[in-house]
């Protein structure tokens, strides 16, 4: 899938400076206690809603979930239509469990809901709920 490697700048997110920040999406494949670290200042200031994929089959979530929490922030999943909080819903024993579905593409697991894989968590501060 990946022809040719390519070297990227990286930087904190706290370095940027941003302001009026609503929502990040983090997606890095095992990096995620990295991109917080560095997004720290940013997120306790702005308060954004932050919708992370957390992968048991990459990295242990814990890490993750106690720095989340240190920062005042909920989890929330959506298994099926309904928003539950994360800490209803047991992610890593549902992704030991369906982890086969994670290996189809896309597009099979969009066709199927009923065999869905949770790897997507919503994380407002507490007090906020999806939708509200």
């Amino acid at each position: 899938m990946h022809e040719a490697a390519l070297d990227v700048d990286c930087l904190p997110l706290d370095e940027l400076a941003l302001t009026d920040v609503t929502l990040v999406k983090i997606d890095v494949d095992g990096s995620e206690l990295a991109v917080l670290h560095g997004a720290e200042t940013t997120v306790k200031r702005e308060q954004p809603a932050l919708f992370i994929e957390l992968e048991l089959r990459i990295q242990p979530l814990e890490p993750v979930l106690a720095l989340l929490s240190s920062l005042g922030y909920t989890g929330w999943v959506l298994p099926a239509r309904h928003w539950m909080p994360l800490a209803d819903f047991d992610l890593a024993a549902h992704q030991r469990r369906t982890a086969h579905v994670a290996e189809h593409g896309l597009l099979r697991r969009s066709l199927a809901p009923h065999r869905r894989y949770v790897n997507s968590v919503l994380f407002l501060p507490e007090g906020r709920r999806p939708g509200a």
